[in-house]
């Protein structure tokens, strides 16, 4: 797997491109002469090599230098961004970053060392205030006539994290572990069943422990509780169906489970910041700009 594969043709003209990747592979390799700034946006895996691996989550930012070939191994179904950075533009622009900056500090890390994978771990509410922007910045990268506003928009990734950094915890360490194996039962048999009517008594059952143990584990390692995780894995199943597809809205609720299209369109505009219409009319948008 390259990570600029769907972008060769840009790949000349523009300092950086963003791309959105849904991958279940059992272990791929992520190449590209590109810095990548790799954001999970929901999943598991491990990347590395043979010999050491990083556990990433919902959350992770990889800083991958270019050349750098590190394998990924997704646990399930793992949905990314990444921007793709020219590194001579890259380095140029660091210069003008503050080191402090968690981001730029483990960027300049890359340039140091060019076989070393950096590592950020956010907070759920930092990622809840990223999500929209990076889904606009792979929107505006699908179109040359919009460069201006997508630098605008990468600006907007390193300002939200710099605002984060004093009010809650952003670490690069590599202790953060795969939720434990009750999680990822749960989490399986949740996203396999999208439409079935949960409870966390149900759900408590399935995985053989109590329903106070499960919700104490889930803020645990996830930082949410079930159903908040539930309400997330329907609303980015919504995303993936408005992003990929001409749907309706109803449509695209009913297939990830929702029973009522207005708690849906609801809790789809808390997660992303637009309501689903909108947002499935600027990607059919960029689908008919990106064919042309």
């Amino acid at each position: 797997m390259t990570w600029n594969r769907s972008s060769a043709d840009r790949s000349n003209v523009t300092p950086f491109i963003a791309c959105e990747w849904t991958i279940s592979s059992l272990a791929v390799p992520c190449t590209s002469e590109r810095q990548r700034i790799v954001f999970i946006m929901d999943g598991r895996a491990e990347i590395g090599s043979e010999e050491r691996q990083i556990p990433i989550t919902r959350g992770t930012i990889l800083t991958i230098p270019a050349g750098a070939t590190p394998k990924l191994k997704p646990r399930g179904l793992l949905r990314t961004i990444a921007l793709l950075v020219d590194p001579n533009y890259l380095a140029e622009q660091l210069r003008w970053l503050p080191l402090h900056h968690p981001l730029v500090h483990q960027l300049q890390l890359n340039i140091q060392d060019g076989s070393t994978v950096g590592r950020l771990d956010l907070p759920s509410k930092v990622m809840d205030a990223l999500s929209p922007v990076l889904l606009r910045i792979v929107r505006q990268s699908m179109t040359e006539r919009r460069q201006f506003a997508l630098l605008a928009s990468a600006s907007d990734v390193f300002d939200i994290i710099s605002r984060a950094k004093s009010s809650a915890t952003i670490t690069a360490s590599e202790n953060r572990r795969l939720p434990r194996k009750e999680i990822t039962n749960a989490t399986r048999l949740l996203r396999s069943h999208l439409g079935r009517a949960w409870t966390v008594d149900d759900l408590a059952r399935e995985v053989l422990i109590s329903p106070s143990q499960l919700t104490r584990i889930f803020r645990a390692d996830l930082g949410v509780s079930p159903a908040a995780y539930l309400r997330q894995v329907r609303v980015d199943r919504m995303a993936e169906l408005l992003s990929t597809m001409t749907i309706g809205v109803s449509a695209a609720a009913r297939q990830a489970g929702w029973s009522n299209t207005t708690v849906a369109s609801r809790a789809f505009k808390e997660r992303y910041g637009v309501s689903p219409r909108s947002f499935a009319a600027t990607h059919l948008e960029a689908r008919h700009l990106k064919v042309a």
